[in-house]
C-alpha cells in the first residue's frame, strides 16, 4: 500500500482533525471486524481517503461511538459506524493488499507477503465473490503493469495509465446510487488520483530500486546514466516530475468542481488542496512548504 493521501494536520481544524481520526478509526474497525485484529494493522491512509470522498458525495452516515483501541487502551477514541462507504474503504484496502502481497511474492521472493497471502486467502476469496467485476479488472490491470515492469523498457505512460485506470474503476464501484454523469466525474477523480499515486511513488522509490536494481519507469524513461548519481538523477527530473504531479492535481480539483457534495467537504479539501500538494513538495524537494498559491488559487 502507499500511504501518500493524508490530510495536513496544521491547516485542520480541531473538530476536523477528530473527524478524521473517526474516519482513520472507522476503517480500521472495519478491517478487524470483517478480516481479524491483524488485518487494521495494514490500514493504508489511501484508503481512509477513499471513504472520506465518498461519504461527502452521498448522504452517509456520520455517526460516531466511543470505543478503546488495543493500542491505546489508556484513552477513549471516537469511530465512524454503520457507514457503507467506510466498509467499502476496508473492503478495497484487503483486495489491493493480497494483490501487493502475490507481487512481492513475485518479484522479491518475499517470505512475509507469502504467509500474508496465505493467512488472507479465504477473506479475499470472500471479497472475490462480493465483488467479482472489480477484482477481476483489479487483477487484470495488475497483471499487464507487471508484464511491463519485466520487459524493463521506457513504457511508464503505459504503466501509468493503467495504473490510473484501475483505481477509476475502485472510484467507480463504489456502493450507493450514482448517476451516470456522477460516474464518469467519478471515474475522472480516480483515474488522477491513480496518476498523483503512481509517478510520486515512483519517483520516492528511485534510490531504493536502483539499489536493488528493480525496474523503476523514472529512471528508464530519463535514462539515468551510470556513471550519474542518484541525487544528481533526481535533480535533473524532479521539475519534470513536480510538473506532471501538479497537471494531475489540478485535473482532479476540476473534476471535484463537477461533483455535487451533499456531506461535509473541510477534510476532503483540506487532504487534496493541502495534504497532497504537500506531500508533492515533500518527496520531489524534501521540503514541507508553507500554504502555496496553487492551493489559495483552488480554493
Amino acid at each position: 500500500m502507499f500511504g501518500y493521501i493524508k490530510p495536513k494536520p496544521c491547516e485542520l481544524k480541531m473538530r476536523d482533525n477528530e473527524k478524521f481520526k473517526a474516519y482513520y478509526c472507522g476503517v480500521c474497525r472495519s478491517l478487524h471486524k470483517s478480516n481479524g485484529r491483524t488485518a487494521s494493522l495494514l490500514l493504508s491512509y489511501d484508503c481512509v481517503f477513499l471513504a472520506i470522498f465518498l461519504s461527502a458525495l452521498y448522504e452517509a452516515n456520520v455517526s460516531t461511538e466511543e470505543f478503546r483501541c488495543i493500542l491505546h487502551p489508556q484513552r477513549k477514541d471516537k469511530y465512524l459506524k454503520d457507514n457503507i462507504f467506510v466498509d467499502y474503504a476496508a473492503d478495497v484496502n484487503l483486495i489491493l493488499l493480497n494483490y501487493k502481497f502475490a507481487d512481492d511474492r513475485r518479484d522479491e521472493g518475499s517470505i512475509t507477503a507469502s504467509i500474508g497471502k496465505l493467512f488472507y486467502s479465504r477473506r479475499f476469496r470472500r471479497l472475490m465473490e462480493k465483488y467479482e467485476t472489480l477484482c477481476t479488472k483489479i487483477e487484470s490491470t495488475l497483471k499487464t503493469i507487471s508484464l511491463i515492469e519485466d520487459s524493463k523498457v521506457d513504457l511508464m505512460d503505459d504503466i501509468t495509465e493503467n495504473f490510473a485506470n484501475m483505481m477509476s474503476e475502485i472510484f467507480a464501484h463504489s456502493p450507493g446510487e450514482h448517476a451516470e454523469s456522477q460516474i464518469r466525474i467519478l471515474r475522472e477523480a480516480g483515474y488522477n488520483i491513480g496518476k498523483w499515486i503512481y509517478v510520486i511513488d515512483a519517483y520516492d522509490d528511485i534510490e531504493k530500486d536502483i539499489k536493488k536494481n528493480a525496474y523503476n519507469p523514472i529512471v528508464i524513461k530519463y535514462e539515468k546514466k551510470s556513471d550519474e548519481s542518484v541525487g544528481t538523477f533526481k535533480g535533473r527530473v524532479q521539475e519534470q516530475i513536480e510538473i506532471d504531479l501538479l497537471k494531475s492535481l489540478e485535473r482532479l480539483c476540476l473534476s471535484l468542481e463537477l461533483l455535487k457534495f451533499v456531506g461535509d467537504t473541510a477534510i476532503l479539501e483540506n487532504i487534496i488542496f493541502e495534504g497532497l500538494y504537500s506531500k508533492t513538495k515533500e518527496i520531489i524537494y524534501n521540503e514541507q512548504p508553507v500554504r502555496s498559491s496553487w492551493c489559495q488559487r483552488r480554493r
